[in-house]
């Protein structure tokens, strides 16, 4: 597995990884990806996408930088179906991890649905606390927030 910098040539297949992934919150109204949405989103300042590619894309995070009045956040996390279970999204995970510590940024944030139990455990492995329950944030559907601090201040 690779783990590196989207491409514009990555962005059909990110989508079609996001809409498999997101197929819940699409069909509770959250648009479907497509490639001229990644495309966009990585040639946004301060938005970096990264992905893992096995034989091609087999997922991908979306993560925008910290600044002067926001921590960074993960936004996006996916992996292909046939893949999960394996290590790509605690890859990702780490890597973005890495990436905030790299910067010395004090804050890595990430939203989830309580019913979303892989990625809670992957946040409970790497060190991520759970700061709150966010009520009906997103389609009307709680979400839990979630921190990690590299940096204790």
């Amino acid at each position: 597995m690779i783990v590196r910098s989207f491409r514009e040539k990555d962005a059909e297949e990110c989508a079609s990884i996001a809409n498999e992934a997101f197929t819940e919150e699409i069909s509770r109204g959250m648009p479907r990806f497509t490639a001229d949405y990644f495309v966009k989103r990585a040639s946004q300042p301060s938005v970096n996408i990264t992905v893992v590619e096995d034989e091609g894309v087999i997922g991908f995070m979306l993560l925008t930088d910290a600044n002067l009045h926001f921590p960074a956040q993960l936004h996006l996390v996916a992996v292909k179906k046939e893949k999960r279970g394996k290590g790509v999204g605690t890859n990702l995970m780490k890597h973005a991890i890495e990436y905030i510590e790299t910067n010395n940024w004090h804050k890595l944030k990430l939203s989830t649905r309580p019913w979303n139990k892989p990625m809670r455990k992957i946040c409970a492995e790497l060190g991520f606390r759970e700061e709150g329950l966010l009520r009906k944030e997103y389609l009307k559907e709680d979400l839990i927030q979630y921190g990690y601090f590299p940096i204790e201040t």
